[in-house]
């Protein structure tokens, strides 16, 4: 029964990305864990302990990513990817999807491993050193679970770079005070805080040490004392200057939208909005373009932009062919008169969907599948952008746009940030996943976080999923229903304010570190040969 207990805890980890009204189960998830830890560290100081500690740690991390990772089957890879045997095709999404699970999950072994040499051996003397090492390893395992997804997953065509946020414990906050800390100490920090108290309530309810409800009410007491900061009169609001804002919501099932069905929503919007004023940006999802102006093009740009005159932009996309054969996104700035401004290549691609991981490459090769891997490789292999994207100025203010995936990266868009970005825009195709909600969700919440912890505003237009406009406190002023095809209008305050966050990044990391050698330096002494 004891290793029930692990498995506890990845369903409510899981549960608390699931709903809003359930993410408080993020501050009590791990206490399940904790206490599986407690109980075979109690049986014994021997090797097994480590032993089961880690082996616990990762079923944990393996049902917790199978089950926060599952919207990987809402998309149907023979429908996109060319990979027209249907049992091959979900045979190579349901190995992807078990190896990610089973390799990331280790982070959570590393976690137990490391978590059962502090719970163990400092039962009673160090349960305050407890309660600041615990998060600090549990942090460095997040941190060392985007580095293994990006091991997993290596390519020539991928970004080898700790991008991946999926199921960090810190966006299970999203809706608490505490998020707004993050403008101090990033996602990791915000992670701390989640496992601070989990710890906390641990001890004080499983080692009945009272001493720690201090320490929960100062936890609880901090964000609520600091919030009236984070809620402070927004300074850049003082300025009243502000952008209209047009962006698209489509929906194209996968095809391009023409240049004439792009009229007829413009059209539509007019004679639903019939004061609308001209923009001052438009933005367009990805596949949704004007990658390529021809005629009609330039007749939308000037029915949209009509005094020619008046500095506009235009955040479109388009998709080139390399002379290697490879595909290639690019982010295109073009001024009110359709004249490119600048061109940006996309530099963090998706694994599977823009590029094929090598390991599934292997697999292919070895069940003689070569021809569906060239299949992919015509109508899916991107290469990416050799430098990260950089903010584009326009009038007072500077925008920082990414494709698609970069929403995931929290490390992209505070470069933008801390480049001097006011506004931030995602310009997504979410279409292979078939409007999965489970997927939309985690999604908006990765966008309110890097509105909240860069506080800047945030737009996302999207072909398929949902387009949104967050305003810099995560407040969702604008959401699109999954199906629409529309043109949305916005009034966007451009943030010239630079977080904390923003500008020194993931500091907490150096500091876990730090502790945690420091730690291990204590044990070491504690346990050594020295000692009777």
């Amino acid at each position: 029964m004891i290793w029930l207990l692990p498995i506890i805890s990845a369903f409510l980890l899981d549960l608390s990305f699931e709903h809003f009204y359930l993410s408080f189960l993020g501050l009590f998830g791990l206490i399940p864990f904790f206490i599986f830890i407690e109980r075979i560290c109690f049986a014994g100081r021997d090797k097994t302990v480590l032993k089961k500690s880690f082996l616990g740690g990762w079923l944990a991390g393996f049902i917790f990513f199978a089950l926060i990772s599952r919207w990987l089957f809402s998309a149907l890879p023979a429908d996109w990817a060319g990979l027209n045997n249907i049992f091959l095709a979900n045979l190579i999404f349901v190995s992807g999807w078990l190896m990610l699970s089973i390799f990331v999950g280790i982070s959570f072994g590393i976690f137990g491993f490391s978590a059962s040499l502090f719970l163990n051996y400092y039962q009673k003397s160090s349960n305050f050193l407890n309660l600041i090492i615990i998060p600090s390893i549990w942090i460095i395992s997040e941190y060392l679970r985007a580095w293994m997804f990006s091991l997993l997953t290596w390519s020539p065509s991928a970004s080898f770079a700790p991008h991946w946020s999926f199921g960090n414990l810190g966006y299970t906050l999203i809706d608490t005070l505490f998020i707004f800390g993050s403008r101090f100490v990033g996602l990791y920090g915000i992670s701390f805080f989640a496992v601070f108290f989990n710890t906390a309530l641990f001890i004080l309810f499983f080692r009945r040490r009272s001493l720690f409800l201090s320490a929960i009410f100062v936890l609880i007491l901090v964000p609520v004392i600091l919030s009236p900061a984070f809620f402070a009169p927004n300074s850049f609001l003082e300025n009243k200057e502000f952008l209209n804002i047009a962006f698209f919501q489509m929906n194209t099932k996968l095809k391009p939208m023409s240049i004439s069905k792009i009229f007829l929503l413009w059209d539509r919007a007019e004679s639903e909005k019939r004061n609308i004023s001209q923009p001052d940006m438009l933005i367009f999802p990805e596949n949704g373009y004007l990658g390529f102006i021809g005629e009609k093009e330039k007749e939308f740009i000037k029915k949209v932009f009509p005094d020619q005159n008046r500095q506009g932009l235009i955040i479109t996309n388009r998709v080139v062919v390399e002379k290697n054969g490879l595909l290639q996104g690019q982010i295109i700035y073009r001024d009110q008169k359709g004249d490119i401004v600048d061109v940006q290549v996309k530099s963090f691609l998706i694994p599977g969907g823009e590029f094929m991981p090598s390991i599934l490459k292997f697999f292919l090769v070895l069940t003689n599948n070569q021809a569906a891997l060239q299949r992919f490789e015509v109508l899916r292999s991107f290469s990416n952008g050799k430098t990260f994207e950089k903010p584009v100025e326009f009038s007072l203010t500077s925008v920082g746009a990414l494709l698609c995936s970069g929403v995931v990266s929290p490390l992209l868009y505070r470069s933008l940030a801390k480049q001097g970005a006011q506004i931030l825009v995602n310009s997504a195709s979410l279409g292979i996943f078939n409007n999965d909600p489970f997927l939309l969700s985690q999604l908006k919440t990765q966008a309110r976080f890097q509105a909240i912890a860069n506080e800047k505003p945030f737009i996302q237009s999207t072909d398929g999923g949902q387009s949104l406009f967050i305003d810099q406190n995560g407040k969702m002023i604008i959401e699109t229903k999954p199906s629409e095809n529309s043109i949305l209008f916005a009034k966007v305050f451009p943030s010239k304010i630079q977080t904390f966050y923003t500008k020194f990044g993931d500091w907490p990391l150096i500091m876990a570190f730090l502790i945690l050698l420091l730690g291990f330096k204590r044990l070491i002494y504690e346990v050594g040969p020295h000692k009777d």
